[in-house]
């Protein structure tokens, strides 16, 4: 357990964002670049959509069997991974899937949960599952049901704060098969007490049905509990190779006997791994590392990034940054290579080669859209691929084959631009290519983090662009000084098919219309918005202004005390500006531009107030925790079960999607009292646009850059959540409101335990279900009642921050303050 956590705690502390670049060939399958001559390059996998066998829930297995055809261990219940199984095979490459007669099956048990399967090369399918009885599954449920009126236990909290987020992705297959979900782990987390589970079995099953039960499970035994599998694979020696979360094992099939443990220096909450010949290859935080079977010795590793780490190790990154989340590995054994996948694209690196090349551009299909969680690969006898793809809790299988007589690159290209990468718009670019696949879409991010450009670096080399006639095709304008965009005229007046859609209801009027203009014109259109609330009992929540927040919190300050306390989470100047900026902004500038001086030193005397009313302990340890993450921010689930157990004054923060209601209505239920509502600042009414999205008034794609941004704000993008805001369109942000699991009322389980200053364990623990129907209509109301937009411009904020840090640490006055951003700000605004 310890060691799971610390590598929780290091995947929590850990950020970059990765660079990818794979070198290529002369193959036909390394796309790039202008052929001889300055023709086009000519060769590109076409992707295509095959249909699965229909109602396909959870996916055990997949497997391309010695003959070529490609086989299916599956259930067909979406919902849960207990229940009847089923095996489809097709002999077309995928195209179509016919259901085999496996009465063997049905002689396992009622009701089975595969916890980990595979094929071997022979045609004999390994499975670990649990079965169960109908009467034994009812139940299980009474007794969890019984269990549930005396709260989750103290370990199942502590699995939920590690492990469980009702906004997470689930962890991926890996690259035998499963959807990954950790029903084969029999580790020391999960409720300690209450109703038994039934025990593992594995099994042999030969190809004419004959079953044979092994003499053991698999389980990789570690100092910190026992991991059972979730996903597996079977290595041409014959070993079986488990998934056993963190680890892999490899257990010899005739004993039992666990040979080998391959621990990843990396963390990973799933690793994806493949065997070819005698070589076991596995990811490991960007590297792919190879290992002798025989001895379980590392052999050798590649980049998956095309660098190599300095010192030689793999590098850590989260799940929300980098693709490793999500990179499935897969072996072709004809050939001798290793392909791996992820968003980038799809990859091969032979298994005595030194050169990784690309074969598929991910930019240039479905692998780039983040609704998608890539699940497994297969690779065909022909070259040709399979991909397949879990879309929430749906399936989708994609076909890739190579056309040497399609260009490598799309003819026509449309650019988009932005400061920070955004998963809505990825999400558009997949489908705007399916749609057209004669266009290119060129998605450019600034701010990577690969290089030391900022953020005022890049609105300048854009600014001159777009006053040149050049520049990108479409604008996502979140953080850019949008008003002089406008006054430049750079931007297309979009007033006519914005005014279209929300007259016919198809878009929310004010957050699509947050950017309207005294005469009537819209020169940029949000496609979600997002809104700063407080979560507090009522005095606090419903305090007219900051100053009246500002006035309570500091008035309760004596009433938090430890570390863990406090009037907010954190109290640090930087993340405290960050949070009311939306809310107090609009206040600091006149009509003609000017500051508002009065309006800002107000702002500052106040946020001051309230860091002033936390201990030094409180104050030292936010300027820690914001200081070695990079800016650490405030958390409404989090913060507000701290709230609920009375040891912070409010939970503050922004509400980035619709689900994210449930977390604060259970604390408020919990807590027994209280209200979440607009976080109270300098105006009121206050959303906070994003996804801004404006056209080039001199791109000579604009129709094109229209039909983009129509995409990115239709209901088939939007209905998807990536907590990046809440839908303009209204039939996604209505559909929002609707519980999308009823048959699931227990929700999620959230916990955080720690040692006292007087060494008393103390835990906290919270369960979040869908809220109820009259607390989410009133949530509906009060949010489509907002009418004040805040759109910031990072320049101006960064500003803000770098002049005001001395007024907090006492080096400036507040007057200095005011005067350095003054003058800082007319700069700026004369450029």
């Amino acid at each position: 357990m310890r060691k799971r956590l610390k590598r929780l705690g290091a995947l929590a502390l850990a950020g970059m964002m990765l660079a990818l670049s794979a070198c290529g060939d002369n193959s036909p399958s390394a796309p790039g670049g202008d052929a001889p001559g300055g023709q086009a390059a000519m060769g590109r996998y076409i992707e295509e959509e095959y249909t699965l066998p229909e109602g396909v829930g959870y996916v055990a297995a997949v497997h391309r069997a010695e003959d070529g055809s490609i086989k299916l261990l599956c259930n067909l219940d979406k919902e849960m991974m207990l229940g009847k199984w089923y095996v489809y095979a097709s002999t077309d490459g995928g195209r179509r899937w016919m259901q085999e007669e496996t009465p063997w099956l049905d002689g396992l048990g009622e009701l089975l949960t595969v916890e980990a399967a595979a094929w071997d090369r022979a045609g004999n399918l390994y499975m670990q599952y649990m079965p169960m009885t109908q009467a034994e599954f009812d139940a299980l449920m009474a007794q969890m049901e019984a269990a549930k009126g005396g709260g989750a236990s103290a370990a199942a909290a502590e699995s939920a704060e590690t492990s469980a987020s009702s906004d997470a992705p689930a962890p991926e297959g890996d690259a035998a098969g499963t959807d990954g979900e950790d029903a084969g782990d029999n580790g020391d987390e999960g409720l300690t007490s209450g109703p038994q589970m039934p025990s593992s079995k594995l099994v042999k099953v030969d190809p004419a049905g004959n079953v044979e039960e092994l003499g053991f499970t698999l389980e990789a035994q570690m100092d910190y509990g026992t991991l059972g599998a979730r996903g597996l694979q079977v290595a041409e020696n014959g070993d079986l190779i488990a998934d056993c979360a963190f680890v892999l094992a490899q257990f010899d099939p005739a004993t039992g006997e666990c040979k080998h443990l391959y621990d990843p220096e990396a963390f990973a909450n799933s690793i994806s791994y493949t065997t070819l010949q005698n070589t076991l290859a596995m990811t490991d935080g960007d590297l792919v590392t190879f290992y002798d079977l025989t001895t379980g010795e590392q052999t050798g590793s590649f980049s998956t990034t095309g660098q190599q780490p300095e010192d030689g190790g793999p590098k850590v990154a989260t799940m929300a940054e980098s693709a490793s989340y999500e990179r499935v590995l897969a072996s072709d054994p004809e050939n001798g290579a290793v392909y791996f996948a992820d968003s980038t694209g799809v990859y091969r690196h032979l298994l005595d080669g030194a050169v990784t090349e690309r074969l598929i551009d991910g930019e240039l299909c479905s692998l780039n859209m983040p609704a998608l969680r890539l699940t497994d690969l297969i690779v065909k006898e022909d070259g040709s691929l399979l991909l397949l793809y879990a879309d929430g809790m749906d399936r989708t299988l994609m076909n890739y084959t190579y056309s040497a007589d399609t260009p490598t690159v799309p003819d026509k290209e449309l650019r988009v631009f932005s400061l920070r990468d955004n998963k809505t718009i990825r999400q558009a670019m997949g489908l705007f290519q399916r749609q057209n696949p004669d266009v290119h879409v060129v998605y450019d991010v600034a701010l990577t983090g690969a290089d030391a450009v900022t953020a005022s670096d890049a609105l300048r080399t854009l600014a001159n662009e777009l006053l040149a006639g050049k520049g990108p095709d479409l604008l996502v304008l979140d953080g850019m000084p949008i008003d002089s965009y406008v006054e430049k005229g750079v931007l297309l007046d979009l007033s006519e098919p914005v005014g279209g859609k929300t007259a016919s209801g198809e878009w929310l009027k004010a957050e699509a219309e947050s950017f309207k203009t005294a005469d009537g014109r819209i020169y940029a259109v949000p496609a979600r918005f997002s809104v700063p609330v407080i979560l507090a009992d009522e005095e606090a929540a419903r305090a007219k202004d900051l100053t009246a927040l500002a006035d309570w919190l500091a008035a309760q300050a004596g009433r938090f005390p430890g570390i863990h306390g406090g009037a907010l989470s954190i109290v640090h100047p930087a993340a405290m500006i960050d949070l009311f900026y939306p809310v107090c902004s609009p206040a600091w500038f006149q009509a003609d531009g000017s500051m508002d001086e009065e309006a800002f030193r107000a702002f500052l005397t106040d946020l001051k107030r309230i860091c002033d009313s936390a201990t030094s302990e409180q104050a030292e340890e936010s300027k820690a925790a914001y200081e070695y993450t990079g800016g650490a921010s405030y958390d409404l689930l989090w913060d507000g079960l701290r709230w609920t157990y009375d040891m912070l004054g409010a939970a503050a923060g922004s509400l980035d999607s619709v689900k994210a209601l449930a977390a604060p209505d259970a604390c408020i239920v919990k807590h027994g009292g209280g209200e979440l509502a607009p976080l109270p600042g300098q105006v009121s009414g206050v959303f906070v646009p994003r996804t801004i999205l404006g056209v080039n008034a001199e791109s000579k794609q604009a129709d094109m850059a229209q039909a983009f941004l129509g995409l990115v704000l239709s209901e088939q993008v939007q209905k998807n959540n990536f907590d990046d805001g809440m839908p303009v369109n209204a039939a996604a942000f209505s559909n929002g409101f609707v519980n999308p699991n009823p048959g699931d009322p227990d929700g999620m389980y959230y916990g955080s335990s720690w040692t006292g200053e007087d060494g008393e364990e103390i835990s906290m623990e919270l369960q979040v279900t869908w809220p109820s129907d009259a607390f989410m209509e009133n949530a509906e109301n009060w949010i489509t009642a907002l009418d004040t937009p805040s759109a910031s411009d990072e320049v101006v904020k960064q500003m803000v921050l770098d002049e005001t840090a001395g007024y907090f640490d006492g080096t400036r006055t507040l007057d200095e303050a005011v005067t350095a951003l003054r003058e800082k700000l007319n700069i700026y605004l004369a450029e």
